[in-house]
């Protein structure tokens, strides 16, 4: 079976503010793209959710505990 130590992502910034996924950790800088030719610039988060946080969030999906 799957297990994982952590499970990791990047997200737009947005995406935090509004709390659109369930981790509880972020960082900024996880990924900077800069476009100059473009006028292109996307900077994202890193965010990652521990094994026992994801065992809980599966357990429990409406937040309610035993």
């Amino acid at each position: 079976m799957w297990a994982p130590d952590f499970v990791f992502g990047l997200a737009p910034r947005w995406s935090r503010d509004k709390n659109v996924y369930l981790t509880a950790h972020y960082e900024p800088g996880g990924s900077a793209l800069r476009l100059v030719e473009e006028d292109i610039v996307d900077e994202d988060w890193l965010m990652w959710i521990t094994s026992e946080e994801l065992r809980h969030h599966v357990d429990y999906p409406n937040g309610l505990t035993a």
